[in-house]
This record gives structure tokens, sequence and C-alpha cells, in this order.
């Protein structure tokens, strides 16, 4: 399975900001008191993309499946705080019986297609060497330091082959 990447920029600059990535093979189900849950691991590779640097501090986003139209409700991945301290991340996405069975309905047995979009939080400092002016779609700005929102430019693919999507389901405590 291959992993899936998404860049989360600011409004204002056009270039890569910040990467996700999440390995497929890493999603686990987990279940508790208070319900069930996708766990989702990813890494952030945070870099300089000409004008600033972006560090992410908080993370959100939906997720839908195959079958369901853009504009329908998605599973909402609720904001959750990004660790600094460079132990593993992960994202709790809660999810409902009702859910699964529209999931696994979709699938029919096969693989689950999810599309996935992030946004978040990220504090920005502007680098010594953008002092000039830049075109955006606003005209033109010097960036500014400070909290920023940002996302993905548009919703990746995301693919959880059906023997894991199988495991997963079994983690969930679905069909007991």
């Amino acid at each position: 399975m291959p992993v899936a990447e998404w860049y989360l920029k600011t409004y204002e600059t056009s270039q890569d900001g910040t990467k996700i990535v999440i390995d497929p093979a890493t999603v686990a189900g987990l279940k508790g008191t208070f319900g069930q849950a996708l766990f989702f691991l990813y890494s952030i590779s945070e870099k300089e993309n000409g004008r600033v640097l972006q560090r992410l501090l908080s993370l959100e986003g939906g997720i839908g499946w195959s079958g369901e139209a853009d504009y329908m409700a998605k599973l909402l991945i609720p904001s959750q705080v990004v660790r600094s301290d460079g132990r593993q991340l992960g994202l709790q996405v809660p999810i409902t019986d009702i859910q699964i069975e529209a999931i696994e309905e979709a699938r029919k047995g096969d693989r689950v297609i999810f599309t996935i979009s992030f946004s978040g939080l990220a504090f920005v400092t502007p680098l010594a060497s953008a002092q000039e002016a830049v075109p955006n779609q606003r005209g033109y700005t010097r960036p500014q330091p400070g909290l920023t929102p940002v996302q993905s430019s548009y919703p990746a693919q995301f693919v959880i082959e059906r023997e894991h999507w199988l495991t997963i389901l079994q983690q969930l405590g679905a069909g007991t």
C-alpha cells in the first residue's frame, strides 16, 4: 500500500508547506468505554518554503469514502494538538456503528477508499530573506509572523486494503 501525502499551506503561499504522511498499513481501530475510533499514525515534514518557516500546531479534517458525494457529511477528524516532543503522532477519529455500516456498504467486500482533507493551525515565521512584497490572491503582502490557518489544497485518496480493513473492524469490535 503506498503512503498518502498532503501539503498544508497558508492561503497566501502557493509553495509547498508542511507535509503530512500516513501509511495505510499503520491505521488501527480502537474501542473503549467512550466509543470507537480509527487511529491514524502520521509523520510531519516541516520545511522552509522560501519565504516562511511553518510549524504545525493543530490538525483536523474530514474523511469521505467511495460512493459519497463531496458535499455529503463526512467522518470528522476533531482538532488535535500536534506533539512537539518528538513522540509518535496519531489522530483519533471517532466512528459510530452506523458510519461503519455505511463504509461497509460502499466498499462491497473490497478495499476501503477514503478521501481525506486536512486543515489546522500553524505558527509562521518569516525568513530574513523574505522582506520583499510577494504577489498573492489579495494583492502584494509581506509574510507576517504569527498564527495562521493552513489547509490541504485538495483531498487525497487513501486506500486501506481489504485484509487490513478486516483487522481494523475486529479491533473496533464491529459485528459483535
